[in-house]
């Protein structure tokens, strides 16, 4: 059982801080809090980033306030007004892909975890007004 705690709890630090870079006074999104996406988040939260977070499932939504979630929806699409630095997607299922990629602040980093589909349609140039 601890392997299985060790893995997860590595997998989800190593995606959130080594590879997104969460630290203090950043905006960071997570896509999934299912088992690894709710570590992560609590992870990114603990390291001092304000963390939002995207999932589906109304029940899992409701555990966003006992890891200090600064907010929840059912798509990170909602957070477009915060401009996220950081977004990792846990979940991986193609239209959570392109919702990162539409909100994602500007020279922000997207880390892809999840691979629930493995094809993703993104738009290059997501910021309407933007020269692209």
């Amino acid at each position: 059982m601890s392997t299985a705690a060790t893995d997860a709890g590595l997998t989800s630090y190593h995606a959130i801080v080594a590879v997104g870079g969460a630290k203090a006074g950043m905006k960071a999104g997570v896509i999934g809090l299912g088992g690894l996406g709710y570590i992560g988040a609590r992870v990114a939260v603990l390291a001092g980033a304000e963390v939002y977070g995207a999932e589906v499932n109304p029940e899992a939504r409701k555990l966003a306030g006992e890891i200090g979630l600064s907010g929840v929806a059912d798509s990170i699409e909602a957070f477009k007004d915060k401009d996220l630095d950081l977004i990792v997607d846990y979940a991986g299922f193609g239209t959570t892909t392109s919702a990162a990629t539409e909100t994602l602040a500007e020279f922000g980093t997207l880390v892809q975890v999840g691979m629930g589909r493995l094809e993703a349609t993104i738009n290059t140039c997501p910021r309407p007004g933007r020269v692209c």
